[in-house]
């Protein structure tokens, strides 16, 4: 009896732990967050002009906010127990590899005065959007 006690209790526990696992959720933003700030560099090289480039950046980043900022809640919620490490290290990557492409293109327009402050502005939105402020 003490045996099946225990058995069930380990199993109970196992299963307890297991639901508390936030790694697919992790995936999921890492997943989307790449995916919005490719098609965020996309937009913007595929203007001949970097105002234009900008604003069609910014309306990918706006389009996707919501999806985003939901995404973002759900494991900011996380605790270290619910995630592995690896999986922490991996999103940290993946965030920090998106920051610097949506931000870095502020440096493809250092030149335009007038796509200075559209391109700061769409690092500043992504950046908090993602967790960043």
């Amino acid at each position: 009896m003490k045996r099946t006690i225990a058995a069930l209790a380990a199993v109970f526990v196992a299963a307890l732990l297991g639901g508390c696992s936030k790694d697919a959720e992790f995936n999921e933003f890492i997943d989307l967050q790449g995916k919005v700030s490719a098609d965020i560099v996309k937009a913007f090289e595929g203007s001949k002009d970097p105002v234009e480039g900008a604003a069609a950046a910014q309306k990918v980043l706006d389009a996707k906010k919501a999806e985003l900022t939901t995404k973002f809640a759900v494991i900011k919620e996380a605790r270290g127990f619910q995630v592995k490490e690896e999986t922490q290290k991996k999103a940290g990557e993946a965030v920090g590899k998106s920051v610097m492409a949506v931000c870095g293109l502020q440096m493809k327009a250092i030149m335009n005065a007038n796509a200075s402050a559209p391109l700061k502005k769409l690092c500043d939105d992504f950046t908090a959007t993602i967790g960043g402020n």
